[in-house]
């Protein structure tokens, strides 16, 4: 059976997955179909047994530098086939793995590793001089693995006064025959931490997602029931893998059913459609900016000649779909939980409406009291799942908000939505301080964090301004520190590529001589929004490839 096709969806679907780690899924399907192609790089192809036997001989390399079982790895590469082999390789050894954006530098960088305590990160030739920049602030790092092959790490390392950076290569020099002593020890559960996914903080930092093998497995079969996925599809994922939309919604679901998936180093409108047809492609992930950016492109006469039936994580678009003769897919979940609210394939789409609760969990909609609000009124969503294993373990080293989100039995998420008298669900948006780009969530909190630093900038508000392609674009409202002095935009915007990740980057930068704030002084955002400044830097949309 399909996933999909039984009167309890994903509970059918996920049995299989029981007391499973997720090293096991590839170990699986390795040992079954070993010559069946899992992953698609450009002309790549990697077979489940190649990127078997490729694991297992990095969970042995991690050996050489004692890396432990529960022991947090980094790995912070740009996707590749390598970049999923070195994903199974720290499940095969025992470790859980630390998936850093490869977009971030200096004070995320510096935050993501010291809250992890990473010692060991794994880490391509092209991120090395930022993690250069920051060897001073990184507190527990002391090994640097790089595993790009041409890459001359003797003449990198001289960078680096404290950190030693080593070659993959040089630490796979010594064949290990007894593979089996790399693996999860036998007392090990599902249950215990497999990966860490930051997030934008809100009205703090960035909190570590903590989440089991179990969670990372179910997080992968609910994609399977929602797209109807099986062995003769093949996914299209052009989402970075340090998200586990790519990762676990993407690379795990597909080795979970034998099927194969075509991953791209980054998202691009000219390249979409020919990447589909190439790779043959009948299913696509994406953000919500993705149909958009598709639908500005000039019509052709082969719009409709692809073989994509259908794109998961899409808004609902009659034109998009009738043009391209896709099905786009909406839904409501989050990284901390699971996809909680789905629109089924096949049934009557409900215009902007994410969708109706799925079988494997219950929704509350709440009001300030905690109490469940009326039917059409707007409340938090509150979650809670019907099965064990599917949800976070917690927030890394942040027990206060781990407690903060569990309350009342029920997972809070800071989202905002109402319900009709049919069950479907209309997503509000967030009730907490977070700006979302391009399929990133941006903290305002970090945000204004990093610019107090600045020495010209006394206060500073980060809001969200509207997007030609959707979603959000961020703007920053300064305040200098002299009084009546001219900030300089255009070196404030030079000081953000600097020190944040280039899609947090303000694209406005705007100066006033004061915030506008409440009698006790917490600043009142909603005033902001369509101010206008005299002295205003507009630094365009991002580039579009």
């Amino acid at each position: 059976m399909r996933p999909g096709t039984g009167p309890k969806d994903a509970g059918a679907a996920a049995s299989p997955t029981e007391g499973l780690f997720v090293r096991d899924v590839l170990q699986r399907r390795a040992a079954t179909a070993p010559d069946r192609p899992f992953l698609r790089f450009g002309q790549r192809v990697a077979t489940y047994g190649e990127v078997d036997e490729h694991a297992r001989a990095i969970a042995a390399a991690l050996g050489r530098l004692d890396v432990a079982h529960a022991e947090l790895v980094g790995l912070m590469l740009d996707n590749s086939i390598e970049y999923v082999e070195l994903y199974f390789g720290i499940a095969f050894r025992g470790a859980a793995v630390v998936l850093i954006n490869t977009g971030f530098t200096g004070y995320l960088l510096e935050y993501v590793l010291n809250d992890a305590a990473c010692r060991v990160l794994v880490a391509n030739e092209p991120f090395l001089d930022a993690l250069a920049a920051s060897e001073d602030a990184l507190q527990h790092l002391r090994v640097i693995v790089v595993p790009d092959a041409a890459v001359d790490v003797a003449r990198r390392a001289k960078r680096f006064s404290r950190i030693e950076v080593v070659a993959l290569a040089s630490l796979q020099s010594v064949a290990v025959d007894d593979v089996a002593a790399h693996l999860s020890p036998t007392e090990a559960s599902p249950h215990d931490l497999h990966c860490v996914v930051y997030s934008s903080g809100t009205t703090g930092p960035s909190k570590g997602i903590m989440i089991s093998n179990a969670h990372a497995l179910t997080k992968a079969v609910e994609v399977l029931v929602i797209c109807d996925f099986g062995a003769s599809d093949v996914l299209y994922s052009p989402l970075p893998l340090f998200y586990s939309m790519g990762l676990l919604r993407g690379v795990l679901s597909v080795a979970l059913v034998g099927s194969s998936i075509a991953l791209r180093d980054r998202f691009s409108v000219r390249a979409f459609w020919d990447d589909v047809r190439e790779h043959r492609a009948t299913v696509a992930h994406c953000v919500f900016s993705i149909p958009k950016m598709l639908a500005t492109e000039p019509r052709r006469a082969d719009d409709r000649d692809n073989p994509l039936r259908c794109m998961f994580n899409a808004q609902h678009d009659a034109d998009f779909e009738q043009r391209f003769g896709v099905t786009l897919i909406e839904s409501y979940g989050l990284t901390e939980a699971g996809n909680a609210i789905y629109n089924r394939l096949g049934e009557p789409v409900v215009p902007e409406s994410c969708g109706r609760v799925s079988d494997d969990w219950e929704v509350r909609l709440a009001g300030t009291n905690r109490r469940e609000v009326a039917m059409g009124e707007v409340g938090e969503i509150l979650l809670r799942p019907r099965e064990p294993g599917s949800v976070m373990i917690g927030y890394l080293n942040k027990p206060d908000a781990t407690t903060a989100a569990f309350q009342d039995l029920w997972l809070h998420t800071g989202d905002l939505a109402r319900r009709d008298d049919r069950g479907y669900y209309y997503y509000q948006g967030r009730s907490k301080d977070v700006i979302r780009r391009r399929g990133q969530n941006i903290s305002a909190w970090e945000v204004e964090e990093i610019l107090r630093a600045h020495e010209s900038i006394a206060e500073v508000a980060a809001l969200a301004r509207p997007s030609e392609v959707g979603e959000d674009d961020l703007c920053v409202v300064l305040v200098a520190v002299d009084e009546g002095a001219a900030l300089d935009l255009d070196a404030i915007a030079a000081y953000c590529e600097r020190r944040m990740p280039s899609f947090m980057v303000p694209r406005y930068l705007e100066q006033l001589d004061e915030l506008p704030k409440t009698p006790s002084g917490r600043v009142e955002k909603y005033k902001l929004v369509g101010s206008t400044s005299s002295r205003t830097l507009d630094r365009g949309a991002a580039p579009r490839r």
